[in-house]
């Protein structure tokens, strides 16, 4: 995996919650097990009543970090200043519930969470699964493993196919590596989409995200890719037809943003 110096963690909050989030400790190693990376950087994120993001990366369980309205998520954040890998992270519930020194506690504990990282504080990327961290109690602790950047590969739903453009040169349908390749008879032809993904602004940042080609007319699903880093992707090999492309944003921060009629060209 790549070295990233900006790292997170996006929370939801707990049902019940009003939508506050709070922990008291968190720890970012290079190693499993390993020594704490997050001393000398700067932490980052929103904060409520002076209960401050650099109070969850201090070493001491008696400071917390606390938002009050996470709805809903939040993203707390530590700034390394250069490049470093992680591997696992730590985190800490509060001790106490309710008011008082401990608050808030199992209260606004999290109900889970996604590492993350990004390479200039802006855009972010993740590639685990969520973490569920509902059956934290007070002083709960829950170690996140094996942390990776590695951006899950797309899939396509009802089994694993490889679509051919061209007919396999040992019949209509063959099997290699465990897996059945097949012609796309039904969507296959010499036409394509492509396109970039970017989150708006001046300018406008490309991202990777996950793309999906559906058919105008009858809404099936016809391909499944990730763009490219550059936001770039493209479904080839098309039948001449009307597609609608769709972009969901798995970090969350973002509506799926959904082009429609768009019509294949060669």
């Amino acid at each position: 995996m790549a070295a990233h110096r900006y790292w997170g963690l996006l929370f939801t909050p707990r049902a019940g919650s009003g939508n506050g989030i709070s922990l008291a400790e968190v720890e970012m190693r290079a190693s499993t097990g390993g020594a704490d990376l997050c001393t000398g950087g700067t932490a980052g994120g929103l904060s409520t009543g002076g209960q401050v993001p650099a109070n969850a990366f201090d070493d001491n369980n008696a400071t917390l970090w606390y938002y009050g309205a996470a709805s809903p998520n939040v993203r707390l954040t530590y700034d390394f200043g250069t490049p470093v890998n992680v591997v696992e992270v730590f985190v800490r519930n509060a001790a106490i519930s309710g008011s008082g020194s401990g608050f808030p506690g199992t209260t606004y504990g999290p109900a889970g969470c996604w590492v993350q990282w990004s390479d200039d504080g802006t855009a972010w990327s993740y590639g685990p699964p969520a973490t569920d961290l509902s059956g934290l109690g007070n002083d709960g602790t829950a170690t996140i493993t094996g942390v990776s950047d590695a951006v899950p590969p797309a899939r396509l739903d009802g089994g694993e196919s490889h679509i051919l453009t061209s007919w396999p040169p040992t019949g209509l349908v063959y099997r290699g590596m465990g897996t059945v390749a097949r012609l796309d008879a039904v969507d296959g032809g010499a036409y394509r989409v492509a396109g970039t993904v970017a989150i708006d602004g001046t300018p406008a940042v490309p991202v990777r995200r996950r793309v999906r080609l559906l058919h105008e007319r009858t809404g099936r699903l016809v391909r499944e890719v990730w763009s490219n880093e550059d936001g770039t992707f493209e479904f080839a090999n098309l039948a001449l037809a009307e597609y609608i492309v769709l972009t969901d944003d798995h970090t969350r921060l973002y509506n799926a943003v959904v082009a429609d009629k768009v019509l294949a060209v060669v």
